[in-house]
């Protein structure tokens, strides 16, 4: 998407993992560079903008991320940030997943802060799947007496075609209210836009 909207820009794409990478290639063929993002070997100042969409929570040292999102800015540059929203939603998904935590809005704007940026806009989002989540969490807590983590992570994965479509078209109405920076009252995820001074 961001090669089709911005076709003089250099892109790169950074992963830890060289198998990341291979699917990734599938779609975009060049300007992959496999990289731990808290020390990632690109030039001070090199990007006008970062994006970490759901890595943040993969990182023990998040603060150490940030940091260096923040040194690969050029001033005025941007990050974009989206993580897993509400310890409250913990779950067998995030442990399967390799989370390291959640996120409190207000606690990704405080990392944020002390990586030096100043948070032009943040807001829960996915906030249709919220009840639904916080409701199947909390049943399948039951269930993982005699369920596996990979199992039940799995069966969430698979939503029926007609519920696909309806989040969908609810996702297109939520991602215009995001476009006109509307903040959101609840949601599963975080999406943040922060800037460099």
């Amino acid at each position: 998407m961001l090669s089709e909207q911005f076709q003089d820009a250099v892109i790169v794409g950074a992963d830890l993992f060289f198998s990341g990478l291979k699917f990734a290639q599938r779609r975009v063929p060049k300007g992959l560079v496999q990289c731990d993002m808290r020390t990632a070997p690109f030039a001070k100042g090199q990007f006008d903008v970062v994006c970490m969409c759901d890595v943040l929570e993969h990182i023990p040292e998040h603060d150490a991320a940030l940091q260096t999102a923040y040194d690969l800015l050029r001033p005025g540059g941007h990050l974009l940030v989206t993580v897993p929203a509400r310890m409250s939603l913990w779950s067998y998904h995030d442990e399967h997943a390799d989370h390291c935590r959640r996120y409190e809005l207000g606690q990704l704007t405080a990392h944020l802060q002390k990586a030096q940026f100043q948070v032009d806009y943040i807001t829960e989002f996915m906030s249709m799947l919220y009840p639904i989540l916080w409701l199947g969490r909390r049943m399948q807590r039951k269930m993982a007496r005699t369920t596996s983590q990979a199992e039940m992570a799995y069966q969430q994965t698979r939503i029926p075609r007609v519920i696909n479509y309806a989040l969908d078209a609810y996702l297109q109405l939520e991602n215009a209210m995001i476009q006109r920076r509307k903040r959101l009252p609840i949601g599963t995820s975080l999406i943040a836009l922060a800037k460099k001074d």
